[in-house]
């Protein structure tokens, strides 16, 4: 596997996400035609329960573990005891998970899944693959094996398009064997690229809780909650119609996928400009990162709202086109979800210069915040998917302003990059040694003790 550095792997891991990327495209569309609205709706919720927990557990886990590995490497030192380690901190998550959604399985179920309990298994299955896969993951990145990190995401991606493809060619029509392939896919991915992780299981020093993080609490509690607000929607919709709307959730997930494609189309620009303007922040030079940012959020403008006029003007046809005539949704949704979806992509590159800037507990902070507007803009008088589209515009708002200011107030205390550094103000006690020397006074000597003896008579 090559063991060139982060740089020269970047291309190789893009075609990875490429691949997985436009496989879960397929999956959605492919599923969404065999099996109906309605049976897609659970699907779409199950979608984004699996994501929601695991990518928003888990992937915490695999970037400390990468940072880890790679800080051994340098050293030479082998990396068993931080994987070991690694693996029981992600241990936790996952038997939480487990243990919540085993205690409330009957209502879980009835309110999300139409009362089927095998989507619940489905979840569960999931979620433990993809903590062993983002573990793997960690272990790839640490170690410089890109190859078996893209290998990893294609295998997954192949693996769902090529089963879901089969299910469909076979004419299968009903949602669990397609709610199965979320789980059995990144289970062969790991399968496959299991022998990557060799490299990193040699003998080292033992591996103290503090060497993954002392921010991984807080990186697992932001990501859970980042990933919570961009993909509770769909599991609100279900849970706030009623039984003649179930179809809703599906449709709604059919809309999001079509509004969210900007989130894809600005990879590619976050990957050019978030370095460049972080650089700039970190160096202090204040006109460098005005202008960078300024580029990002004319960038993201740009394509909010040419999404908006496209989805105001043939977004309902192209849905129909893409999805089925059976997923109708109206233009005034798809422009909604165009607007909340370019303020998810603010979300995203302040959030990149907040982390950066090693500021996890205030990012953790802002994504709650986000989480709890979205919940109170649920409970808005309003019809169902009006509700979900106003409380998704509000919170990711909520959060582009927090980060956004946090970062200018941080660019306003960065120092110039022209100037140096001022030197800190002495105390009052340090101004002595800052005098030249003729401008010093010298200490006033303090008189000894006598050393002859008292010769005074004793009183008589």
């Amino acid at each position: 596997m090559t063991r060139g550095g982060s740089a020269s792997g970047s291309p190789t891991v893009a075609v990875g996400l490429a691949l997985l990327g436009v496989s879960g495209l397929v999956y959605l569309v492919v599923a969404a035609r065999a099996v109906g609205p309605v049976a897609f709706g659970d699907l779409a919720t199950l979608w984004t329960v699996v994501y929601t927990a695991g990518i928003g557990c888990f992937l915490p886990f695999e970037q400390e573990l990468g940072r880890a590995l790679a800080r051994r490497a340098v050293h030479g030192e082998g990396g068993r005891p931080v994987v070991l380690r690694a693996s029981a901190a992600a241990g936790l998550p996952a038997l939480a998970l487990i243990l919540a959604v085993a205690a409330c399985a009957p209502a879980l179920a009835g309110a999300l899944f139409s009362g089927r309990h095998g989507y619940l298994a489905v979840a569960l299955a999931a979620s433990a693959v993809m903590a062993a896969a983002h573990l793997c993951r960690g272990i790839f990145a640490g170690t410089a094996g890109h190859a078996w990190y893209a290998g990893q995401l294609g295998a997954e991606g192949g693996v769902r398009t090529a089963a879901c493809l089969a299910l469909w060619l076979l004419g299968c029509a009903a949602p669990m064997p397609y709610a199965w392939v979320l789980a059995a896919a990144p289970a062969v991915a790991v399968a496959l690229t299991l022998p990557g992780t060799r490299p990193a299981l040699r003998p080292g020093p033992p591996a103290p809780w503090r060497e993954l993080s002392a921010n991984l609490g807080w990186l697992v509690a932001g990501s859970a909650c980042a990933q919570a607000v961009a993909n509770l929607p769909v599991v609100a919709v279900t849970a706030l119609s009623d039984a003649a709307e179930r179809d809703a959730a599906g449709r709604f997930l059919a809309a999001v996928v079509l509004a969210r494609v900007p989130v894809f189309a600005f990879q590619a620009v976050q990957a050019v400009l978030v370095p460049a303007w972080t650089r700039a922040l970190t160096l202090g030079d204040r006109a460098l990162f005005r202008r960078e940012l300024g580029r990002g959020l004319a960038a993201i403008t740009a394509l909010g709202a040419a999404c908006a006029g496209a989805g105001a003007v043939a977004g309902p046809r192209l849905l129909a086109l893409v999805f089925g005539p059976a997923y109708g949704v109206g233009a005034l949704d798809l422009v909604a979800l165009s607007v909340a979806a370019t303020c998810h992509l603010a979300c995203l590159m302040f959030q990149a210069g907040v982390v950066a800037l090693g500021l996890h507990r205030f990012n953790a902070a802002c994504w709650a915040v986000g989480l709890l507007v979205f919940c109170a803009g649920c409970l808005l008088p309003l019809p169902a998917v009006a509700r979900v589209e106003t409380a998704m515009t509000l919170s990711s708002a909520a959060v582009a302003v927090l980060l956004g200011l946090r970062l200018r107030r941080a660019a306003a205390q960065a120092p110039r990059a022209s100037q140096p550094p001022r030197p800190p103000r002495p105390s009052r006690r340090s101004w002595a040694p800052l005098l030249p020397p003729s401008s010093r006074r010298p200490p006033t000597p303090v008189p000894a003790p006598s050393r002859e003896k008292d010769v005074r008579s004793p009183s008589g």
